[in-house]
């Protein structure tokens, strides 16, 4: 009975050893990946990338460990549930971003799409315009011009500035 006491004192002694040099490692792994991290930590891809190689790897020494200590399991647990709610706020701003530039491109593209009909209607009404005055005599007292605006008018000012902003 001795003997197995004994036993059973060396082997939980040994296990917290087991778990404080765990402890011990992990930490110290950890704050040279913050280090390393920090000038990228702008990325947000990368650092999801970083943080499942941390998983695998604390998978993988939770299993070699030879007892399963519930001090490592609770803070895999919520080295987990961290990581995962991460990934949950990364995914979100991702899809926001995403939507954002599809909504930019939507309007962008009816911009266009309004510019260029409004182009072709001002063509259209230009021929049109154009058809008219062909083929018909000018009856007499009707102008087939309007009157030229006088240049210190606000209309001739107004017709040069618009003139302006389209030309080269």
């Amino acid at each position: 009975e001795e003997q197995l006491r004994q036993g059973r004192e060396e082997q939980q002694l040994r296990s917290q050893e087991s778990d404080r040099k765990f402890r011990e490692e992990e930490q110290l792994r950890q704050e040279r990946e913050e280090q390393q991290l920090r000038p990228q930590q702008r990325d947000g891809k990368y650092r999801w990338e970083e943080e499942q190689l941390q998983l695998e790897e604390q998978e993988q020494r939770l299993r070699r460990s030879e007892t399963g200590s519930t001090g490592a399991e609770e803070q895999f647990a919520t080295q987990e549930k961290s990581r995962r709610e991460e990934q949950e706020l990364w995914q979100e701003e991702e899809q926001k971003r995403r939507q954002e530039r599809e909504r930019k491109l939507r309007e962008e593209h009816i911009r266009r799409q309004q510019k260029e009909e409004q182009r072709h209607r001002q063509v259209g009404e230009i021929k049109s315009q154009e058809g008219k005055g062909h083929g018909r005599l000018l009856e007499p007292g009707t102008h087939q011009f309007a009157s030229v605006p006088v240049r210190s008018s606000p209309l001739y000012e107004y017709i040069q500035e618009q003139r302006s902003q389209y030309r080269p």
